[in-house]
């Protein structure tokens, strides 16, 4: 997909403050190991019209124990779901987990249609999740997290 970020192996990308805006997806293949910091900013992605897409809006996939995430701050904004079919994840995290904070939103004022945001974590959900407004999301429709 356009207008995307993605990385290869032995990238770091470090999120202090700010606003990192994503038109597409952000994310690292499963053969590429990267280092993803975040301790503060923003980080909206699929901030268009979704599009198919064979991986995830948010998606660090290396299982690699060259793969880490310290997440201590800051909020990723998942602003719309993935249009792939079938349907793909929308947040999917592997490799090492050092997370402590930060806060995880799942649509926002700009979502546009398709609120059923799919969530795949190897780890316990170490995030808080929001959803911006009550009648955003469906009722009764909440992120799911799957152990995998």
């Amino acid at each position: 997909m356009g207008n995307s970020l993605s990385f290869g192996s032995g990238a770091a990308l470090t999120v202090e403050g700010g606003a990192l805006n994503v038109a597409g997806r952000l994310n690292a293949a499963a053969s590429a190991p990267i280092t993803f910091t975040q301790s503060g900013g923003t980080i909206s992605v699929m901030t268009q019209t979704p599009s198919p897409s064979g991986f995830a809006s948010f998606g660090l996939l290396s299982n690699d124990a060259g793969s880490v995430q310290n997440i201590s701050g800051g909020t990723i904004i998942l602003v719309n779901r993935n249009g792939a079919s079938p349907p793909n994840n929308d947040y999917n995290v592997l490799g090492t987990m050092n997370h402590t904070g930060g806060t995880l939103q799942v649509g926002s004022g700009a979502t546009t249609t398709n609120f059923d945001f799919r969530i795949g974590v190897t780890c316990r959900v170490w995030l808080s999740i929001i959803q911006p407004t009550p009648n955003q999301l469906p009722s009764g429709l909440l992120p799911r997290c799957t152990a995998r």
